[in-house]
């Protein structure tokens, strides 16, 4: 391992100890702050919590142009620990880093960050004028990007994002996403006295990223226990549902999912055989996409309340048909529209689902927003949606030219991959805010985002810093051309 691969690694370690969960990123910012203040010459947060540096010049021509870096602070927290608590565990598996099983890694976008610092480091490094943005709670809506001040954008021509899974790929635009948050009123009504309950829990699914997993064909565990609770309904008219949670964000392909059902003691014993003849049925087209996917049943203590029969239908009628997936694909086979239903659970007496909607076109957008509109009013539902718009930079602009170049340089002629991508990415908001800023978004080889399972491959890493330290070097001596 070179040095300069330790120290990118050391860096990303030292973030992972630092719990960083979107909305929680104050102390990974304290310590973002004190690493860039020996080099800035000017250093703030702004109103929004994004922090923001100015580094100047170093080896570069009079007047080269200002390059931003930049990358987003927060993570999502997969896994049993709490999100104020998720401190990653990072370890060596080969050439990959992973974690210990307990949560995320966190890679995205913690790599983008480490990155980033350690090129800060280097005493030689060759560069132009630089803006370093670290923006927050870009896991829950690019809520951070969305508030950066505009001038501070338009003072620069370049902007490289490190929020990319792919070493070999320059984004260099993204499709559009819309979050769809609906919610039920659900009634409840009193347990029967002598009635039994058990807890269904589906889990060790693999789960990911809604955008660049989602034609993986990964289990949505929400949309199989909505499936398997409904057909176990029809046999039923006792069954009650009393608990239901499944998944952590509506960006996440739900690894998870849990529903407790109440029973009349006649039924137990053929209702738990029913559960798990369906359930390993229901797994079955699963079995090479999610290998560890697993149901179970355990007795639990009987609750005192359970949903209202018609409580129950309306809203597993509702999981059981949004849209979920992949919607539609382009020419090339690629996916042009897709819907993730994210989480779904209970607060304050409201049954909620979120997901996350990626469409290539507006066209696309208002059908499956049609269908969901339709589907959640007619069952008692209320609906919102909020979201940004898709981002086009271009794959003939002077930015991605010289990345392209130089990656094809890296290695020994393999062209670069030049694309626009599935998932959002923040500069969706700044091309609203600095329309001539030209952007690219590159990354590591990250797989399983979002999920237990999430891992980096070290070579990559390297690569990827290898690549912007010589893109920042052509472009340092653009102003004498």
């Amino acid at each position: 391992m070179s040095v300069k691969l330790e120290h990118i690694l050391q860096e990303f370690r030292q973030i992972c100890a630092i719990p960083h969960a979107s909305t929680r990123e104050k102390e990974l910012c304290l310590y973002l702050k004190r690493k860039l203040r020996p080099h800035a010459g000017y250093l703030r947060c702004d109103a929004a919590g994004n922090l923001m540096a100015k580094i100047p010049a170093n080896n570069a021509s009079p007047d080269a142009p200002t390059v931003i870096l930049q990358a987003h602070m927060d993570m999502v927290v997969a896994g049993e620990v709490a999100p104020e608590l998720a401190a990653v565990n990072v370890m060596q598996d080969g050439e990959w880093l992973v974690t210990d099983g307990r949560t995320s890694l966190g890679a995205d976008n913690g790599i983008g960050l480490a990155v980033i610092l350690s090129l800060l480091e280097q005493p030689d490094l060759t560069h132009g004028p630089l803006h370093i943005l670290f923006t927050i709670s870009e896991e829950i809506g690019l809520k951070g990007a969305r508030r950066v001040s505009p001038e501070f954008l338009q003072e620069a021509r370049y902007l490289i994002n490190l929020d990319g899974f792919h070493s070999d790929t320059a984004m260099v635009g993204c499709k559009s996403g819309l979050r769809e948050r609906m919610w039920y009123p659900a009634h409840w009504q009193i347990v029967p006295e002598g009635s039994v309950a058990c807890r269904i829990r589906l889990d060790g699914f693999l789960g990911g990223h809604s955008g660049d997993d989602i034609d993986r064909g990964r289990c949505n565990t929400i949309r199989l226990m909505a499936t398997l609770l409904r057909d176990l309904q029809e046999r039923s008219a006792s069954m009650a549902i009393s608990a239901f949670h499944g998944g952590t964000g509506f960006n996440v392909i739900p690894a998870s999912c849990t529903a407790d059902i109440v029973l009349r003691p006649e039924e137990a014993a053929a209702f738990t055989a029913a559960i798990q003849a369906d359930g390993q049925r229901l797994l079955l087209p699963f079995r090479d996409t999610d290998g560890d996917g697993r149901l179970t049943v355990e007795e639990i203590p009987c609750p005192k309340a359970c949903w209202k029969r018609a409580s129950q239908r309306d809203i597993l009628l509702v999981l059981a048909n949004l849209t979920d997936g992949v919607v539609q694909r382009g020419a090339d086979g690629a996916v042009s529209a897709s819907c993730n239903m994210g989480h779904a659970y209970v607060a304050s007496d409201r049954f909620y689902v979120e997901d996350m909607l990626r469409c290539d076109t507006a066209a696309q957008e208002n059908a499956i927003l049609t269908q969901h509109v339709s589907t959640v009013k007619a069952a008692g539902f209320h609906h919102r949606v909020a979201g940004y718009h898709s981002w086009h930079s271009g794959a003939d602009s002077r930015l991605a030219t010289v990345v392209s170049q130089v990656y094809r340089q890296q290695h020994e002629g393999a062209p670069m991959r030049v694309k626009t991508a599935l998932v959002g990415v923040e500069p969706a908001y700044f091309q609203e805010k600095a329309p001539e800023l030209e952007m690219v978004c590159l990354g590591a080889d990250i797989l399983n985002a979002h999920s237990v399972k999430e891992r980096v491959n070290c070579k990559s890493v390297e690569e990827l810093s290898d690549l912007l330290e010589k893109t920042l070097c052509i472009l340092a001596k653009e102003g004498a051309n």
